[in-house]
């Protein structure tokens, strides 16, 4: 294959790859964390029709518009139903494309420098898990990415017809995402052309956001009030604005970011921090292309960073957007040879890591062997096996790569590729099906499913809305409203038959006379939550003995 040829075709096989990567095995596997809510989303929309906000229980939920649970929908009607992979696919496609554009911007200066970019955002643990999750962040991140890319790619070749890119990526972030979705793309190319000083492209680009922000900005609350009432659009404004700037009583310290930064979307973050604090004369003041774009990759992860410190609700999963910056920065130092000693160090340390991945893996999976409490948290779909021969296949093949490859470029490249696909063993077949574990709902649903009366009403004690009742009611994929209570003395009020799902707390802590009464029909976890499902007997009926 000629190198022309590769270059065209790298951009398909790394999209078609990061595809495969993000869907693989996620079919057989429960809903966990925000996926659940996704996937009530989806299923009251395939039930239902389309609307402009997805609801939850019949009721339109204010905090996003519907566009990805329309892509959910629209993936399940193959199948019929939403699965764990109808609902990922489309955040998978997001991180896939994310992947490509990625590459297209490194691949402006050279080809390695995009691969390179690629293989550091395979080695991001939080971009990796958000791919294979339900998550808006992704459709962001590639908002932002595509962006760059039409602005960075126009500067290099001028052609007027790439900048359509731009309106094209600020509107599908806020389809997808609402204001937020548009804001960070908006403000990563406003730097963008603020620090190249390029004043036209800089009122173009300000006055172009800050119109399609109020278009849509006042489309979505004309939608509000039209599916939910007046009512419902305050909601939407709280959400959107005010409540991420109020919600939280005490503002998370100004470090919040940065610090929890570094851990969750390592390597690419903390070796990007570490190239420019080696490299922060040459950012400052870039003497060549490569340090220009090095300039705007640190501006564009210094803005998100910033921006986001602003309000007071902040999540670590907000910042995915600055993963492709990380990653093309931390590229950088192995896509050439630098001539800054301090850099030189700091390549060699980082190539030293990727060759000790595969070990550091093996050495994981011996501790959660030989430690009974590391041991306890392995469950069955581990597969540990597998992993730890992936694993000592990839260092033996890592050995083999150093003693045999004479080209230096290519024993490098090779290196780095071996140990991220280390990384990704773990990552896939060892810590993944800890987490799904940890946060599974499943075996309580099919309990609570096989002893219920058909057409009973649940109802939930002291839990929800809009918390672990929102795992349970996805899991269970029926089309009921459950009850809310919060008192024992509302237990006497439902219907006869009606599930009743209690904490293990909250259900030991009821009063004597009343436990007398119930009738015990499972026991499990909702997430990491002990839960008890039972059913309330009417007075001066026998009940069967409540757990213990």
């Amino acid at each position: 294959m000629t190198g022309d040829r590769a270059t065209r075709l790298a951009p398909w096989l790394i999209g078609i790859g990061g595809l495969l990567l993000f869907t693989l095995g996620v079919d057989h596997r429960d809903f966990i964390h925000l996926e659940a809510r996704f996937a009530l989303f989806a299923q009251e929309m395939l039930r239902q029709g389309w609307s402009v906000f997805p609801t939850a229980y019949g009721e339109p939920y204010p905090d996003y518009p519907a566009t990805g649970t329309i892509l959910i929908d629209l993936v399940s009607l193959v199948s019929g139903a939403v699965t764990p992979l109808t609902a990922v696919l489309p955040t998978a496609a997001a991180a896939a494309l994310t992947l490509v554009f990625t590459y297209l911007i490194g691949a402006l200066h050279s080809p390695r420098w995009g691969l390179y970019a690629v293989l550091f955002e395979l080695c991001t643990y939080q971009f990796v898990a958000s791919a294979r999750s339900v998550s808006l962040d992704p459709f962001v991140t590639l908002a932002a990415t595509g962006c760059i890319y039409a602005v960075h790619s126009s500067e290099l070749k001028p052609d007027a017809r790439r900048l359509w890119f731009l309106a094209v990526g600020l509107v599908f972030g806020f389809v997808m995402r609402g204001p937020i979705g548009l804001i960070i793309p908006a403000a990563v190319v406003t730097v963008f052309d603020l620090i190249e000083r390029r004043w036209t492209a800089l009122t173009v680009t300000s006055a172009l956001s800050v119109g399609l922000l109020v278009i849509g900005a006042l489309g979505l609350l004309a939608a509000a009030r039209a599916q939910g009432g007046d009512s419902f659009a305050s909601r939407v404004i709280h959400q959107e604005v005010i409540g991420r700037m109020t919600e939280v009583t005490r503002h998370p310290p100004i470090y919040f970011y940065p610090v929890n930064a570094l851990a969750a979307f390592a390597i690419s973050f903390p070796v990007a921090v570490a190239v420019a604090a080696c490299g922060f004369g040459a950012v400052i003041r870039p003497a060549t292309p490569a340090w220009r774009l090095m300039r705007h990759l640190a501006a564009w992860m210094v803005v998100i960073i910033a921006g986001l410190s602003i309000p007071t609700k902040q999540e670590i999963r907000y910042l995915l957007p600055i993963v492709p910056a990380a990653a093309l920065m931390a590229a950088s130092l192995l896509a050439d040879t630098p001539a800054s000693p301090p850099l030189l160090r700091l390549r060699s340390v980082v190539l030293r890591l990727f060759l000790l991945l595969p070990w550091l893996g093996l050495g994981l999976i011996a501790a959660g062997l030989a430690l009974p409490r590391l041991h306890t948290l392995i469950p069955p779909e581990a597969r540990l096996g597998i992993a730890a021969t992936l694993l000592a296949a990839i260092a033996a093949l890592t050995v083999i790569a150093r003693q045999r490859v004479h080209d230096g470029p290519s024993r490098e490249l090779a290196t780095v590729a071996l140990g991220v696909g280390a990384f990704l063993a773990v990552t896939l077949l060892v810590i993944e099906p800890i987490a799904v574990d940890l946060n599974r709902v499943g075996p309580f649903v099919d309990e609570v499913r096989s002893h219920r009366t058909a057409g009973a009403p649940i109802a939930f004690y002291r839990i929800g809305p809009d918390a672990a009742d929102i795992k349970f009611m996805a899991a269970l994929n029926e089309p009921i409203r459950p009850l809310f209570i919060q008192t024992a003395e509302e237990l006497d009020t439902l219907q006869p038959n009606t599930v009743i799902i209690a904490g293990r707390n909250d259900f030991d802590a009821l009063p004597a006379p009343l436990k007398a009464r119930l009738r015990p029909l499972a026991e499990g976890r909702i997430a990491r939550t002990p839960s008890v499902a039972f059913v309330v007997e009417m007075r001066g009926e026998k009940a069967a003995s409540p757990p213990a």
